[in-house]
This record gives structure tokens, sequence and C-alpha cells, in this order.
């Protein structure tokens, strides 16, 4: 026999005006599945008893509904110790005792809270960047850390909604996808290219989006050339919305994974060097680098990071607020900042989940 759940078998039994047998205990221990108390099914079948006299059939249809809604779950619970009115997390909630699951992973009487907004998930990351940022020790600002909006294979109309918020720093991973949805952005919209940069599309990248205001991921000196010469062919057209140099930061291993894009660390200094000293097109801005696959970092990888840090500080003569670090992400962007992030990249825990590929969303 299969047992539904409690809200879809109290339903069709008040309405269809059927209460079949509670299921021996011994069934309901073995299937793992439950269904309506002795007491519950009691007060369905006398609901539905009290009404068969009835002369109207839609007023015994409607007594068994009420019969139905009156053993179903409270929208709201309110907690004894705090007072607060909220939505039940579960019929512990609301019965004092907690319901074996039914078919599926889901349990009798769960509630998925109501959906957040994209502004809402903005507000929630906003605050606790500000909070990590207070409780750092490691960082050389005492501005919070800047906060990456990533909207990558996302709609413009989410960014818009976290731009009506007051975010204003949004980063794309892909060329085609960034060119596209600049123009469709407010002009004063900051725009970070954080994804793997090929040399042959970096003119498409600078004429397309006259307002970039930074590369994260130059990892190459073939890289950091063509940026400069792109940017200095087009430096009047970005003059014009105000963009000047082009910002850029120097992507590192830390990780020495092979799958991943970046220098290694002992060959950060040199690139960081040939950017400051030969390309007179771009800003060197500081550092950066990617997490691990699951979107985490360990300690380590942070350490790395901020020790090269140190040594591009040393080597070129600057100060330590000059050389951004440009670390974490959603899993670990608050224990990057604690440990001396200036710059974080935060996309799913704002959008939610990812979509495809972006070259793979174009081709549906």
């Amino acid at each position: 026999m299969r047992f539904r759940s409690r809200r879809y078998l109290a339903c069709s039994e008040a309405l269809e005006g059927t209460v079949p047998p509670v299921p021996p205990v011994n069934v309901l221990r073995a299937t793992g599945r439950v269904t309506l108390g002795t007491d519950q099914r009691a007060g369905a079948s006398g609901a539905a008893a009290g009404c068969a006299g009835a002369r109207s059939a839609r007023a015994v249809a409607a007594a068994r509904l009420t019969a139905c809604r009156s053993m179903l779950p409270p929208a709201r619970v309110t907690s004894e110790a705090s007072g607060e009115t909220r939505q039940p997390r579960s019929t512990r909630d609301c019965l004092g005792k907690k319901t074996h699951s039914c078919s599926g992973s889901r349990r009798l009487g769960q509630y998925r809270p109501a959906h957040m907004s994209t502004a809402a998930n903005l507000a929630d990351v906003a605050a606790r960047v500000v909070a990590a940022s207070t409780r750092s020790t490691a960082r050389a600002s005492t501005n919070p850390a800047r906060l990456v909006a990533v909207s990558k294979t996302k709609p413009v109309e989410q960014l818009r909604e976290c731009y009506d918020a007051g975010q204003r720093c949004f980063g794309e991973n892909y060329v085609q996808e960034i060119v596209e949805k600049a123009p469709q952005m407010p002009p004063d919209t900051v725009w970070h290219f954080i994804g793997h940069l090929q040399s042959n599309k970096v003119k498409a990248l600078v004429t397309g989006v006259p307002s970039l205001a930074v590369v994260e991921t130059v990892d190459t000196v073939k890289l950091a050339n063509k940026l400069n010469n792109a940017v200095g062919e087009f430096l009047e057209e970005r003059a014009r919305v105000g963009a000047g140099k082009l910002g850029v930061m120097v992507q590192v291993n830390t990780s020495g994974e092979e799958s991943k894009f970046g220098v290694e660390p002992k060959d950060c200094l040199p690139l960081a060097r040939h950017i400051h000293d030969e390309c007179s097109n771009l800003a060197f801005r500081g550092l950066m680098t990617i997490g691990m696959p699951d979107y985490t970092s360990r300690p380590e990888n942070f350490q790395t990071l901020a020790a090269c840090r140190d040594e591009v500080c040393a080597g070129l003569g600057l100060e330590t607020k000059d050389v951004e670090l440009s670390m974490g992400m959603s899993g670990d962007f608050e224990s990057a900042i604690e440990m001396g992030s200036d710059n974080v990249r935060v996309g799913s825990t704002i959008f939610g989940a990812r979509a495809n590929m972006y070259s793979e969303h174009l081709k549906k």
C-alpha cells in the first residue's frame, strides 16, 4: 500500500468522503512512511458524518474541507521564548513531534522558506561583507571590502534589481556576455572581467565595454601587452565615459592545480613589474586568486597570495594599501576578508544557482 502525505490524504478524504482504514503500526514502521494518526482520522470521519444529512452537497464538501484544514499545520507559528512569529520549519513546530519521511527526501509538514529576492540576497551578503571587514585585523584598508556581484549566465533583470538596491560593481566571466549586458545597464555600472581571457578576444572586450574598470585575470606578459595596446587605441572612447587607464590584476595559481590559470607564486613579481613599468595604459591594481572547485580556498591559499603581495610591494616600492588582494567567493568570502581580502567575488549566493556555461546557453 502506498501512503500519501498527510496534506494529500486529508484533503482527498475530506473532498471525496472516504476515510481508508489506518494501516497497522508495524506496516508504518516497516515502510518508514506515515499517514494520519487515529485521532486525526476520527476527526475527519466525525466531520464527514456530521454533514451527512445536509441538504446541499456543496455544504457537505465545505464542511469536509474545513475538517481537512483544521488538521494541517498553521501558516505561521509563534516562538514561546522570543515571541517571534515565523513560518514553521517542520511539523515539530505545529504538532510537538517530528514525522517520518514520506516518499522522497522531504519531510511531512516541512515548509520551504519564502523565496528571497535577489535584492534580499544582496543585502544579506553585503552585511556579511561589512561584518567580516570589521572583524578583520589583516586588511590594510579601513573601508569594507569591495563586493563584486558575479552575474555570469544571469539575466539583466537580476542585475538591474541589484543595481536598484545600490550595487554598482558587477563581474562577468565571458566576453560575449559582458559585451551584450553592458549596454543594457546604466552608464555608472562598474565592470570587472574575472574569467580567463584569450588574447584574441582582448579587442572585443575593450571596445565592447568602454567603461570596463578592471581585468582581474592577467597571467602572461603577452596578455598584458595585448590589453595595453587595445586600451591605447581606444583611449579617447574610454575618456568620454570617464574610464581612463584600465585596471588589471595578476592572477596567481596559489593552489598549484594544473587545471587553474594563473602564474606560479614565484613568477608573480616579474609579471607585476612588467605591467607596472612597461604598460603605460594599464594600472596595476593587485593580485587575484581563484578558490577550489567547490568555491572554497584553504587558508594557505590566502596566505600565499598575501605573501606574494609582500614580495611585490617590496620589489616595486609600493605600499600594501595600494596593492589589493582579490580572493574569496560564495563559499569562503568571509574567511577571505578576515585574512586580508580587499575584493570578493560572490555569485550564486546572490543570484542563485548557475545556469549552463554561457556558450551552451546561447545554443538553446
